[in-house]
């Protein structure tokens, strides 16, 4: 599903995601309707609300307080994702060394605590009634709708807390456990570790959310489940690759056309040389233009429209380059080719699917 782009912030693109806007469409949708058929007072919709908006904020400063210590890592964040569970921050790659990863995990969290602590001290010195007094009375979730800040607080409280104290990738607290214990015994070997941990928790979750009702926590947990298993393959993948090399699997025969070259040429051209993709020469470096690419161009448009108009701009790859990090592209930016460089000079090409062979290879040779 595709995301919708809000803005910038530090040159990082915010985008919503559309199952966000779907369902907060439909949350109010429902509220209204409850209203105007009696079943649901119009007046405690706004509460209601108020603690939503106070959840995206609290999720939308959480991500980016994430994104400010990657970018002070030396880490590119791509985009930071709000989605209805949560939120996302992209980057091509993460922090790999325990102090790194300890560091930008932990501070999302810390930013919660930070407001909730900042919300008890402005309420104690202007004396302020929050209601904490309500909500441990009540020790259910109902009192938090009663006041505006006791919904800020207590949104920061549980954010942070969950994130932090629940040990299972890939939240926070996971990343933490994984960074602690990556000191003793290593990044892979942690992440194999955690990720277990983090199946049999998910497990867990899902199963007292299913019979408790808690359609949320119920989601929470299985993105927790799909998620620990991906970041362990992801690992898996890098370690594996680290260190080999890419001549194996470089293809040499590179077709290269023209950045003035029109669509309808560039067509011509993948027909006779039965090809789904052509490389576009782009100034100094290579685009990517596919069936895909003309696809979505009507076709009698085609010849009034240049390649280098529509071209996926690639990234080039020195020979020399790791495989680990160029499969991290893959699995974040969903490159399918590489052009491959020697001294400026293209010397071949480098496809995703060879790279998940050379894996499939190093695996075998490394297994026991």
């Amino acid at each position: 599903m595709r995301s919708l782009r809000i803005g910038k912030i530090f040159s990082i693109p915010i985008e919503l995601h559309s199952s966000f806007v779907i369902g907060a469409v439909l949350l109010v949708a429902v509220m209204l309707l409850f209203s105007f058929s009696n079943l649901f007072p119009l007046s405690g919709i706004i509460p209601i609300l108020i603690f939503i908006f106070f959840l995206f904020l609290s999720v939308f400063f959480h991500e980016l307080t994430h994104s400010v210590v990657l970018l002070e890592k030396g880490f590119k964040v791509q985009k930071i994702i709000l989605l209805p569970i949560g939120g996302i921050s992209v980057s091509e790659s993460l922090p790999e060394k325990p102090g790194d990863e300890f560091q930008v995990s932990i501070a999302g969290p810390l930013f919660n605590f930070f407001v909730a602590g900042s919300i008890l001290v402005i309420a104690s010195v202007f004396n302020i009634p929050l209601g904490l007094e309500k909500l441990a009375a009540n020790a259910g979730f109902e009192a938090v709708f009663e006041s505006p800040l006791l919904s800020l607080f207590y949104v920061n409280v549980v954010l942070g807390a969950f994130n932090l104290f629940f040990p299972a990738l890939p939240l926070d607290g996971g990343r933490v456990a994984r960074s602690l214990l990556a000191y003793f015994i290593g990044w892979r070997k942690a992440t194999r570790i955690i990720s277990r941990v983090s199946i049999v928790l998910a497990v867990l979750l899902f199963i007292i959310s299913f019979l408790e009702g808690a359609i949320i926590a119920a989601v929470i947990a299985i993105f927790i489940f799909f998620g620990s298993q991906q970041e362990n393959k992801r690992v898996e993948i890098k370690e594996t690759l680290r260190g080999t090399s890419l001549l194996p699997i470089l293809e040499k025969r590179s077709l290269v056309v023209q950045g003035d070259d029109n669509l309808q040429d560039i067509f011509a051209t993948m027909i006779q040389n039965r090809r789904l993709a052509l490389l576009v020469k782009l100034g100094q470096g290579f685009g990517l233009v596919s069936f895909e690419t003309l696809e979505k161009m009507p076709r009698g448009q085609w010849p009034n429209v240049k390649a280098k108009t529509v071209a996926q701009p690639l990234p080039t790859v020195q020979i020399d380059a790791d495989p680990a990090e160029l499969m991290e592209k893959v699995m974040t930016k969903g490159y399918s080719i590489f052009p491959i460089v020697q001294q400026h000079e293209l010397i071949g090409v480098i496809y995703a699917r060879d790279l998940q062979k050379l894996y499939e290879i190093e695996k075998l040779k490394h297994s026991p």
